[in-house]
């Protein structure tokens, strides 16, 4: 296969099909250097692109469900994954040296219609954080976690316009049934104070980095 001549969509649906996933995964965890081990150039050039473009989050999103055990929902669906017959929209985010770390997200294009099945539905929020392509942890809480449910609305009810439900860890971090699928401390201690809360002396868990640790 010549990567230098398939489309953005072809060279994705090639980059997640499963001959891929090792490599995709072992990115995630360990970094581009374990990861691209033996790997022709064009290839890992191909991967290492679509993996850290920051317009898109598809490849991440598939890795922050491979590694929280879901299966991926082909096709353009209103779900990124599933898991046990419970569906979950996956919210990966990207650090390459810009702002603070929040546990922030967002829902592009959110409107009643979509938040009202949403509501129905309740499906998982997964929220994702990575570090220069490293992930650091895995955080998933329900959608119809009241403090959730009322940032949505909140942005929903802002002037028309493509409307996007964006959230941070504030409107998750009280949440009673949330369950962290992966953590790494090394990294979380390693962009301490890349990350809301790291810079204090006294560590706070009522902050991201403070939650964070306590996990």
């Amino acid at each position: 296969m010549d990567f230098h001549k398939i489309t953005d969509d072809e060279a994705i649906n090639e980059l997640i099909h499963q001959r891929y996933q090792r490599t995709l995964m072992l990115r995630a965890l360990f970094g581009k250097e374990v990861a691209y081990t033996g790997l022709p150039f064009p290839e890992r050039y191909a991967i290492e692109q679509h993996y850290m473009d920051s317009s898109t989050g598809t490849l991440r999103e598939v890795v922050s469900l491979w590694l929280s055990r879901a299966d991926l929902v082909p096709g353009r669906r209103s779900y990124d994954g599933v898991r046990g017959g419970r569906f979950i929209e996956c919210k990966p985010t990207l650090y390459t040296g810009t702002g603070i770390v929040n546990g922030s997200g967002s829902i592009n294009d959110h409107n009643d219609k979509r938040h009202k099945k949403f509501i129905d539905s309740n499906p998982l929020v997964q929220h994702s954080q990575f570090f220069y392509g490293i992930m650091a942890w895995i955080v998933e809480f329900p959608y119809k976690h009241p403090t959730f449910i009322r940032q949505m609305e909140k942005d929903l009810h802002k002037p028309s316009g493509r409307i996007c439900g964006n959230f941070s860890y504030k409107h998750w971090i009280d949440c009673s049934d949330i369950t962290v699928q992966y953590i790494n401390k090394d990294i979380v201690n390693e962009y301490r104070e890349n990350i809301t809360g790291g810079r204090f002396k006294k560590v706070q868990s009522t902050y991201l980095y403070g939650w964070l640790m306590e996990q």
